[in-house]
């Protein structure tokens, strides 16, 4: 049997699931952007951990490389860089030209959009066995299936951005 392990870091795309991070936070500040939740806000765990996000178009490739070769074997998929979730949401906030503060400590933080605070952190959402950092090392990977990502972070949010822009 060919059979292969692939250890991929997280991935994300337009089309992520609602109740994922990435997809939560680029859904709310585009709606609030097009003024569809201007009296909602947004409620998250913990904005330092950091995640080694990559796109999932990238990751396909890698997946079909290593089908492709001749002899199964292990790898692992990611971008070799991680991100906080706040740094995520700065990042969003920049390319929709939301002028965003942050505020406070803890579970007392909170930002601000015009002055008007919109996200806050909520122990509810904070994970029990939260992992403070994921990062992936992807060298293998470049050495025997000769990939590497070619989105990186802003890209990939540039692509989801635009993706929640049309809908």
């Amino acid at each position: 049997m060919f059979a292969c392990n692939g250890i991929l870091f997280n991935h994300e795309s337009p089309i992520r699931g609602e109740t994922f991070v990435t997809k939560k936070v680029i859904t709310f500040l585009c709606n609030y952007l097009k003024n569809t939740n201007k009296n909602k806000k947004l409620y998250l765990g913990n904005i330092y951990s950091k995640r080694d996000w990559g796109h999932a178009k990238d990751y396909v490739i890698a997946m079909w490389k290593i089908l492709q070769q001749k002899k199964p074997d292990d790898y692992v998929i990611a971008t070799g860089k991680n991100y906080t979730v706040k740094k995520f949401i700065n990042i969003v906030c920049k390319k929709l030209k939301l002028k965003l503060e942050w505020k406070g400590k803890g579970l007392h933080e909170v930002s601000l959009i015009n002055g008007v605070k919109i996200i806050f952190i909520h122990k509810k959402y904070f994970r029990p066995l939260e992992v403070e950092s994921l990062l992936g090392n992807y060298r293998y990977a470049r050495k025997k299936l000769n990939w590497k990502p070619k989105y990186d972070l802003g890209s990939l949010i540039d692509d989801m951005i635009n993706n929640e822009m049309k809908n």
